[in-house]
């Protein structure tokens, strides 16, 4: 009996310390506009974007990659480059998805992300009591990590200088393809008092499998 709780010990250390060690930062991304496969200028403005639509591509860009569409979660990669003269005020709030009935969907914040794709013992850990607890709170541990670096922040962009990250949205059962959506992106000039509205057509059909998992727990 001793020695079976000594090996469950022995195990659910090992797992921590390997899993912590596995962690693996987010590549920066591109700061290249021609990059990214939908883009528009307006006024000095450049908005490009990549909107995610593959589980692989997921997986090799975030942690828990594969749960972000299974969950109904869509990541969409921003940059954002002011070649003006003035700062331009980024609020994430103003960085909205309309769809193709006009309705809009705001971005949700990293915790609504993280609660939207965060592991669990019953939802898929293969592992059997705290071990398999233990592998879902490393997990959880590297998702949230990357969601702090990087989700879009509210920040003033200096002339010359460009904001990435991502944002991330809710999707519904009923959403098939991204043909006819729009990312819209609301800029604010301080010193000029204006704003200005960047729209980006986007396309792509969303995988058919997504909303296969139990919702989380």
């Amino acid at each position: 009996m001793r020695r079976h709780l000594l090996t469950r010990m022995v195990l659910v250390v090992f797992l921590l310390s390997t899993t912590a060690c596995s962690y693996t930062p987010p590549k920066p991304a591109s700061q290249r506009p021609e990059d990214y496969p939908f883009r528009v200028s307006k006024t000095g403005l450049t908005v490009a974007v990549r909107a995610f639509l593959s589980e692989e591509q997921l997986k090799e860009t975030l942690s828990g990659g594969e749960d972000y569409l299974s969950n109904n979660v869509l990541p969409i990669q921003v940059l954002i480059r002011n070649d003006t003269q003035d700062e331009q005020l980024l609020r994430t709030s103003f960085v909205r998805l309309v769809w193709s009935d006009s309705s809009i969907r705001s971005t949700l914040t990293p915790s609504e992300t993280f609660e939207a794709v965060k592991s669990s013992v019953a939802g898929g850990a293969i592992m059997m009591g705290v071990i398999g607890a233990a592998a879902a709170s490393s997990r959880n541990e590297n998702i949230m990590k990357d969601l702090t670096t990087v989700t879009l922040k509210d920040t003033n962009i200096s002339p010359r200088a460009s904001a990435t990250g991502f944002a991330f949205f809710k999707l519904s059962k009923g959403d098939t393809s991204l043909t006819g959506t729009k990312l819209r992106v609301i800029l604010q000039n301080p010193t000029g008092l204006t704003e200005t509205i960047l729209e980006i057509a986007l396309g792509g059909d969303l995988p058919k499998s997504r909303g296969a998992v139990p919702p989380k727990q």
